[in-house]
């Protein structure tokens, strides 16, 4: 981008006195302030992300609420935010930033204060990392076509519901579960359904493992116990029977994961052993584990946002971010575990110009620095 800028000569485009200060936000504002200034000549004023995006949200609070929408779930409408309350009365409210992972600042006035009162690891970063790790998927463009609400994928084919284990037709369930709620994500790849390929074998549990080695080694110790620590004078195992028994059952795992050169190409092998299904069972596919991550991600996100609130006393909460934007299947599912903690109390909020809230907040940064500037400056009479 920043060649295709050169190559255009943009800058000639603006007027030198537009250039003077050009805010920018996020890691890039730093990683590539010394190739723009060579590449294009132009200095930027760095602004921190959050204050940026804080600023940004409290313009569209001001300005345009219309842009600002919750989802009516039953209904399966979106609903535009009321007209703006008058002075601060909005605040404080929750912003839950999902990027690569999550942050969670209470934003207590329209000045931009603001408070960090939360975070988590887990977010847009680890679904992209998930999803790599567990399919052949490697374009955002796939991952998108993925996550249309009409599009592919069945987050049920690998998620555990509640109804496979009470059963589907169960009345009597625990309290504020249905039998479509999900139990345990990825819950069925660990169940009733079995992986393998043609030439490997299911994976012993690590109980079979130690009763292998009681079995294999009987009437001896194993090397780890017969080793001594010459510097103990009472010469006390290095290793307890336990721990012993639970590091030879790690070992024979890690060697049968090594390649056998009689099956041909290692990643080949193990490939097959994660995607070839068994005779009378289906592999999980890529889509359906996309679908589970995706929930998974933001569920999660959900319910640390909802305690947050709930611990800070806050009644609206904004969702923003790159794994939220312009994502409809996030959005609705954030919506459906909001309502559900809740008790339909608290709606989730979204951006129609997500990814630009930032920029729309540097912007207001900027101003002040010219407007600073100009009292600065001597005035001509």
């Amino acid at each position: 981008m920043i060649e295709y800028l050169a190559r255009a000569n943009v800058v000639a485009k603006y007027k030198p006195s537009a250039l003077t200060t050009i805010p920018a936000t996020g890691g890039g504002a730093q990683r590539f302030a010394d190739l723009i200034q060579r590449k294009l000549g132009v200095s930027l004023t760095q602004v921190k992300e959050m204050d940026s995006v804080v600023a940004g949200v409290n313009f569209i609070l001001r300005y345009a609420p219309e842009l600002i929408f919750s989802y009516d779930i039953e209904r399966q409408l979106r609903r535009p935010l009321t007209a703006p309350r008058p002075d601060d009365s909005q605040y404080p409210y929750l912003l839950v930033n999902v990027g690569s992972g999550v942050s969670l600042v209470k934003c207590t006035s329209s000045m931009g204060s603001y408070v960090r009162v939360g975070g988590s690891p887990i977010g847009g970063g680890t679904f992209w990392g998930l999803v790599r790790a567990l399919t052949e998927i490697r374009s955002w463009d796939e991952v998108h076509e993925i996550t249309r609400v009409d599009g592919p994928g069945d987050n049920t084919n690998v998620d555990l519901l509640v109804g496979d284990i009470y059963g589907f037709n169960a009345a009597d369930l625990p309290a504020l579960l249905s039998v479509d709620t999900v139990a345990s994500t990825f819950g069925k790849l660990g169940t009733d359904r079995s992986f393998f390929g043609p030439n490997t074998r299911p994976a012993p549990s690590f109980e079979q493992e130690l009763g292998d080695w009681d079995r294999d080694d009987a009437g001896g110790e194993p090397p780890e116990l017969q080793q001594r620590d010459s510097s103990s004078p009472s010469g006390e195992p290095l290793l307890t029977p336990t721990t012993a028994r639970m590091d030879s059952a790690h070992r024979r795992m890690t060697r049968r994961d090594t390649p056998d050169p009689s099956v041909g190409d290692g990643d080949a092998r193990m490939r097959r052993a994660s995607t070839a299904p068994a005779a009378g069972t289906e592999a999980p596919q890529p889509i359906d584990i996309v679908r589970s991550l995706l929930l998974m991600i933001a569920n999660n996100v959900t319910q640390l946002a909802f305690l947050t609130s709930k611990s800070e006393g806050i009644k609206t909460v904004f969702f923003t971010g790159g794994f939220v934007r312009n994502n409809s299947v996030v959005q609705r599912q954030i919506s459906r575990s909001m309502q559900y903690w809740s008790g339909g109390h608290l709606p989730a909020y979204f951006m129609e110009p997500d990814g630009y809230v930032g920029t729309i907040g540097s912007l207001q940064h900027s101003s002040q620095l010219r407007s600073a500037a100009a009292l600065a400056s001597p005035t001509k009479q």
